[in-house]
């Protein structure tokens, strides 16, 4: 049977969290029994890849010429080539913890891409990334303008198909410095091509999840009491996360109030009024 990947990325200004608080919450809630994990090192300190090494974790030396977000794609692809994975998984690694197992997710609709969604699709926001991307693909998503959103911070594929996403975001995207065109893609791609829509729980994101949550000792709940699989506390800025602290372990996770319920105000009143005028 053949493994499957989960990969991500990291330099030293998340190395600390992708080793102390990423790769522990994985090991202490995911099967790997079958799963390789990789990491995409884009200057990882000494004492961080030592300590990632400790975890028998596949650290790839790749070079930094973009944002880090973006060029991972290039890498990512270089790496599948040669390394014949059954599935893939992609995630980010300095704002992703695990709480439940996931490995499940391999062997479920193996022959798509999956992925969460969130919010309606923001086409005006998009069309500032013009400048990196064909604007006809900004166009053609029109046609989607009453789908949600599909964040590409953790998405699940077929190795092929994996590729294929992969070489749309090297190819498509001409500006590899700035943040934002690998959603274009992803939805393109996605919505074009068909995929399986996850449960939230599988990318939790709690500035604009529409459930609502609870943090006990460190770790995310929904209301009713289910633990949350993957929690993602995703943000361009610091500004735009909602969980103060975030982390692995009692000690972590503090809610910003105000902060959160600015944006679940925004949100709301955004899917209300200004999405349906897009």
């Amino acid at each position: 049977m053949k493994k499957n990947a989960i990969i991500t990325f990291s330099d030293s200004k998340y190395g600390d969290f992708l080793a102390n608080h990423w790769i522990k919450s994985l090991k202490d809630n995911v099967n790997l029994d079958n799963i390789d994990v990789v990491v995409l090192d884009y200057g990882l300190n000494k004492e961080q890849i030592n300590k990632i090494e400790e975890g028998n974790i596949k650290i790839i030396r790749c070079k930094r010429d973009g944002k880090v977000v973006i060029i991972r794609f290039r890498d990512i692809l270089n790496f599948l080539k040669k390394n014949k994975y059954a599935q893939v998984m992609s995630c980010d690694g300095g704002d992703i913890i695990f709480q439940k197992d996931i490995s499940h997710l391999f062997y479920e609709n193996k022959k798509d891409y999956r992925a969460v969604c969130e919010f309606k699709l923001p086409f005006n926001e998009w069309s500032a990334l013009q400048g990196s991307i064909d604007k006809n693909i900004i166009l053609r998503l029109k046609k989607y303008n009453s789908k949600k959103m599909i964040n590409a911070g953790v998405v699940i594929a077929p190795r092929v198909k994996f590729m294929r996403f992969c070489r749309m975001c090297n190819t498509l995207i001409t500006d590899k410095n700035k943040f934002g065109p690998d959603q274009i893609i992803a939805n393109y791609l996605f919505y074009k091509e068909g995929f399986i829509e996850l449960e939230n729980t599988y990318n939790f994101i709690p500035g604009t999840a529409n459930d609502g949550f609870l943090i006990r000792n460190g770790e995310f709940y929904y209301r009713g009491g289910e633990k949350i699989a993957i929690v993602h506390n995703a943000g361009q800025i610091k500004f735009n996360r909602v969980i103060n602290n975030f982390g692995y372990g009692v000690n972590f996770n503090k809610l910003k109030f105000i902060r959160y319920y600015f944006f679940r105000m925004l949100i709301l009143f955004l899917n209300k009024f200004y999405y349906k005028t897009i």
